[in-house]
């Protein structure tokens, strides 16, 4: 979840700072958007959320998808709720 969030976080930032031209943008989310629709998935306390994060990547993982983020989102506050907080590191240009 962090690692996947993460990449989204950078991805998106590095496109709006024009480090990332069109053509690599559209690349990196359909490798985020490829790992999410097959993520593992056991029997935890969040394996609901992941699974809707899942299913709303189908229509894409950009922030134009209000589904996917509202997903993000659950899934986020199940993993805190279950102990475990996702987290990422920033990218220099953006404070880390």
């Amino acid at each position: 979840m962090s690692t996947l969030d993460g990449m989204l976080v950078r991805t998106e930032f590095q496109h709006n700072a024009g480090e990332l031209d069109d053509a690599s943008y559209e690349a990196r989310l359909g490798a985020i958007q490829e790992a999410w629709l097959y993520p593992v998935v056991g029997q935890t306390k969040v394996s609901s959320a992941i699974t809707a994060v899942s299913a709303a990547a189908k229509e894409g993982v950009g922030p134009e998808n209000a589904s996917f983020q509202t997903a993000m989102e659950s899934a986020k506050a199940a993993c805190a709720g279950a102990g475990s907080l996702t987290s990422f590191a920033a990218l220099p240009g953006m404070g880390g």
